[in-house]
């Protein structure tokens, strides 16, 4: 199989340098046509590379705005004079205020 691969490989550059042998126009065109595909994939890059970009930048605002309302979560609970805990639906303990833990290290 190896031997296959090795053999179509050599015979698809044994024709490609044949073709070019044949005539300067054959050069020309092929320069041409990579050209033209290399500028294609350049600007396929940048446009890929700018859609990214812009999606990174979207994440990164969110992020920001969800620290944001975390932290502003986390001065309203801890500003209550009530204690407050909350659980998930497994009951692990989620969420707790000062007078929460105060409460339960007295007890």
């Amino acid at each position: 199989m190896v031997w296959l691969l090795l053999s179509r490989t050599a015979k698809l550059e044994n024709t490609i340098l044949y073709t070019l042998s044949l005539s300067p126009n054959n050069f020309v065109f092929f320069t041409y046509i990579s050209f033209r595909w290399n500028t294609a994939l350049k600007k396929e890059v940048e446009r890929q590379t700018f859609e990214l970009n812009k999606a990174n930048e979207e994440l990164n605002s969110s992020k920001d705005l969800l620290k944001e309302s975390d932290s502003f979560k986390e001065q309203i609970i801890n500003s209550l004079t009530t204690g407050l805990i909350t659980f998930d639906s497994m009951g692990k303990i989620t969420a707790i205020n000062s007078v929460g833990i105060n409460f339960f290290w007295f007890r």
